[in-house]
């Protein structure tokens, strides 16, 4: 919760609490174990592990500190996943939505200082360093108060203020995909919850909104008329990249490799605005496909969970935040930073809510195993697949059946 709540606190500050959570759960006995028992999160520290040398070979002292950053937030997650409850994590996501509001006060006064010139730039970023942070986080609570209100979960006006608070923060930071990642998350959580008219009906709606806003004044949107150019600027990026890659291509530079790159130029520029040419850049061909075999096992673990175990509730809300993720990652890369990077790995925890959910079912079919008639006098247990049934013994003891499947006509309400 500590975690949650800190990520809306100002960068520094964020960043202090969320390191030492992470470096307290890695030095305690207890928490390190908990981390260490899954195979997962050793995996995870050998493939970082092997990059870190890989960017020593290169003399790539970035990705040292960049690999050492992303073990934290590997402990972090993977901790995360172990303890959470689904009642523990609706609770943070509810503290997310509000804490939310309050950079939203924080951004309207740095906004009027931007216009009276006394502050030098142009774009808001809140207590996120950086504008388009700034616009990936505000556009991931939107998907969370959305998930709250599909779900029917909590007071409805306290996620309505919320949205309309982290739109107002989307339109300040001027950031065009912001919109974007909204459009992609809710269409994604409408389709998993099977709301297909209002799915229809939002998708119908925004892009008749954006063709309006298009032929009226494309300006209503901030930067649009500035799209080529940011555009032209993408391309140029990429073009680098790929020759970066070239350089070498099976196993990369280390993390970091395309602002480590651009710094020996003199001018840094800190990724490559693409989340595949940085997972190329980083890694090389082969690291990347581990990594995507791994991201691949994780998305089917959730579609299981999804699709043939029919859990579509939390699971909305994390196929709704990779959706929109990824939409974005094919022209930036916003979840490099030390806020919009934990709360990603906090949403992908909440997976750890079915773990815990399966071991309850377990810990009550072993009870119902055993022989519970013998230690509770006048009852028996019986089976009635796929339910448990207790009922009284007979009079003479003989523990007669008292109920058989025909009389059940509707098992699982029994």
């Amino acid at each position: 919760m500590a975690a949650a709540a800190s990520i809306f606190l100002p960068y520094m500050i964020s960043g202090i609490i969320l390191v030492s959570i992470a470096i307290y759960i890695a030095i305690n006995k207890q928490t390190r174990e908990v981390c260490l028992e899954h195979k997962e999160f050793r995996a995870v520290l050998g493939f970082q592990l092997f990059f870190q040398v890989i960017s020593l070979i290169y003399g790539n002292w970035m990705g040292v500190l960049g690999g050492f950053a992303f073990t934290l937030a590997a402990i972090l997650g993977i901790f995360q996943y172990h303890v959470m409850t689904a009642k523990l994590y609706e609770k943070c996501l509810n503290i997310m939505c509000v804490f939310s509001c309050f950079s939203t006060v924080y951004a309207l006064v740095e906004q009027v200082l931007i216009n009276n010139h006394e502050l030098h730039y142009e774009r808001v970023c809140s207590l996120f360093f950086y504008p388009n942070y700034f616009a990936t986080i505000s556009a991931t609570i939107v998907l969370i108060c959305a998930y709250k209100l599909l779900t029917k979960q909590g007071n409805p006006y306290i996620f309505y203020i919320a949205i309309v608070m982290n739109l107002i923060n989307i339109y300040l930071s001027q950031s065009m995909f912001g919109w974007v990642e909204v459009l992609a998350g809710v269409s994604v959580m409408l389709l998993v919850l099977r709301y297909y008219r209002l799915l229809a009906s939002f998708v119908g709606v925004a892009v008749l909104g954006i063709a309006a806003i298009l032929f009226v004044n494309p300006d209503i949107i901030p930067r649009v008329s500035q799209a080529n150019l940011t555009l032209s600027m993408r391309f140029q990026i990429w073009q680098n990249a790929i020759a970066y890659i070239k350089e070498a291509p099976l196993f990369g530079k280390g993390v970091l490799t395309y602002a480590y790159s651009t710094l020996q130029t003199g001018k840094i520029v800190a990724h490559s605005h693409s989340i595949v040419l940085e997972s190329l850049l980083n890694y090389g061909f082969l690291g990347s496909a581990v990594l995507a075999a791994a991201v691949g096992k994780y998305l089917m673990s959730i579609l299981k969970r999804c699709y043939y175990q029919r859990n579509t509730k939390i699971t909305s809300l994390i196929l709704g935040v990779m959706g929109a993720a990824l939409v974005h990652g094919l022209t930036d890369i916003t979840l490099m930073w030390l806020q919009t990077l934990p709360l990603f790995i906090f949403l992908l925890a909440g997976a750890g809510a079915f773990k815990a959910e399966t071991a309850a079912v377990k810990k009550i079919a072993a009870v119902a195993d055993s022989s519970l008639y013998e230690r509770i006098p006048g009852y028996m247990v019986q089976k009635v697949t796929p339910v448990i049934v207790y009922c009284k013994k007979s009079c003479d003891n003989s523990k007669e059946l008292l109920i058989s499947k025909e009389n059940v006509k509707e098992r699982a309400s029994a």
